[in-house]
């Protein structure tokens, strides 16, 4: 496999996923690390692929089959809106706001320490593909942790509210006019996951004309 794929799908039978581990047939045995909860071992699971990725890691694609509608309970019925900013990642209707975590202004700092090593390593062929390597992993990271933040946001907003107001905010030109912080920050995809969080709690959300 190794050798042949960067994308192997395993049949319905023949794996088994049990304490952190995948086992293929008889003797082959892979340890996991499963950041979920519930852990995926106690779903239904359909299908498994195991993918590698541009950076050499092997990940577990796990399909199951979920309702995703009110699967949630909401714990009130309120009524909030919501702002995105850049200086503030949230500004809400009652006066509350949600500042960007430590890892953001961390995370544009290694860039421009990153910027600076590969202007250094530039008549380097092998320093240059290590500092490569180094800052897609950067990236990778920034985007878990990113996207981490966001669930639990999004969370949150959803458990109290049933009506969510946000403002309808055209991405595109946000990146023309700020340029590399509007990708890395990605509001749109906040704007997905909310989405997604509302379908589970049975919230609304509400697009307010600019």
């Amino acid at each position: 496999y190794k050798r042949v794929c960067n994308c192997y799908t395993l049949k319905l039978k023949g794996y088994q996923l049990k304490d952190k581990t995948l086992i293929l047939g008889w003797h082959n045995k892979f340890k996991y690390h499963d950041s979920y909860n519930p852990s995926v071992e106690t779903k239904i699971i359909k299908q498994i692929k195991i993918k590698k990725d541009n950076l050499g890691d092997y990940w577990i694609h796990c399909y199951v089959e979920e309702d995703m509608e009110n699967t949630k309970e909401r714990i009130a019925d309120g009524e909030i809106g919501i702002d995105i900013g850049f200086d503030t990642f949230l500004t809400f209707s009652d006066g509350r706001k949600i500042y960007w975590p430590n890892f953001v202004n961390n995370h544009f700092n290694k860039l421009a320490q990153l910027r600076v090593a590969f202007s250094m390593a530039s008549k380097c062929e092998e320093k240059e593909k290590e500092l490569y390597n180094h800052l897609r992993r950067v990236h990778r990271n920034f985007i878990y942790k990113r996207n981490n933040f966001y669930w639990e946001i999004a969370h949150e907003i959803c458990k109290t509210n049933q009506y969510i107001r946000v403002e309808d905010l055209d991405y595109k030109e946000l990146c023309i006019t700020h340029g590399r912080k509007t990708k890395a920050l990605a509001f749109s995809n906040f704007m997905k996951i909310l989405n997604e969080c509302a379908l589970k709690y049975g919230s609304k959300i509400i697009k307010v004309d600019r």
